[in-house]
């Protein structure tokens, strides 16, 4: 009885270890609930910032480099160029994780919904 446990026991180990080598090594981090998260990096990497609502201009180090984001709720991506205000509407499920090659290349700030 001893044997067939151990034996048991040594498959269940062998396939949780087998199902974890298929997890990805660096999982793009998520965002918490009514939130917008933005990264300096890609991929959800460097600084974080979690916006959860009103009119904010980004901190200085996301000013014109949010390189990711997570979208958790409405909102509102500004940039401001020359005297205009270009704007570009988020939703709840919106992501990037390159943005750096969109609008996160010359984000400036976050706002409520609608645009």
């Amino acid at each position: 009885m001893r044997k067939t446990h151990a034996i048991a026991l040594a498959a269940a180990l062998a396939l949780g270890t087998l199902g974890s080598a298929t997890t990805p090594a660096a999982a793009v981090p998520g965002c918490e609930a009514n939130a917008i998260c933005l990264w300096t990096g890609e991929n959800g990497g460097g600084d974080l910032y979690v916006w959860k609502g009103g009119y904010v201009d980004v901190p200085a180090a996301f000013h014109d480099h949010v390189y990711s984001f997570r979208a958790n709720r409405p909102g509102c991506f500004i940039n401001y160029a020359e005297g205009t205000k270009e704007v570009r509407p988020v939703n709840p499920g919106d992501y990037a994780d390159h943005y750096d090659e969109g609008f996160g290349a010359v984000l400036d700030a976050v706002g409520d919904a609608p645009c």
